[in-house]
């Protein structure tokens, strides 16, 4: 390569929009952006208990459902070795039923659910997840509820 070759670099964003001068800084800044979350590895009822999600009293609340995909290695994740498809399930009515109240987004292979009136879907391909044939057969999904911020 020739020294006044260049590559293509694309745009930072997400975490890695801000300059790179004051990384401690901006560690700083998500410490206290995420101060107040909650991280629950669970089964998904325990986790949307009041007493979980009205800890302090809190008004504005955010749930990320990230339940087991239908038929992606359900057994995996059951407490018996069972099937979880009934959570992935469970959660999806859940979190439809609560979306106005909460600020919910809710993870799933696109086309498993409907998406909900006055919610919104991302869709896409995930290719530093899945290997290249599940890419193929699947596009992951998030649904986010009419309560979250535009």
């Amino acid at each position: 390569m020739r020294p006044d070759d260049t590559i293509p670099q694309h745009s930072p964003s997400g975490i890695h929009a801000e300059s790179e001068t004051d990384p401690l800084g901006r560690l700083r800044a998500i410490q206290q952006r995420l101060a107040r979350a909650i991280v629950l590895a669970r089964p998904w009822k325990s986790a949307v208990t009041r007493a979980m999600l009205h800890p302090r009293g809190e008004s504005k609340i955010a749930v990320l459902m990230d339940p087991p995909y239908i038929g992606d290695r359900a057994t995996l994740y059951s407490e018996d070795g069972a099937s979880s498809d009934a959570a992935s399930v469970e959660s999806y009515e859940w979190s439809v039923t609560h979306g106005r109240r909460y600020r919910i987004a809710y993870c799933c292979t696109a086309g498993t659910y409907p998406k909900p009136t006055g919610w919104t879907a991302i869709t896409q391909d995930l290719p530093g997840i899945n290997s290249a044939e599940r890419r193929a057969a699947r596009k992951d999904c998030v649904l986010f509820s009419p309560a979250c911020l535009p």
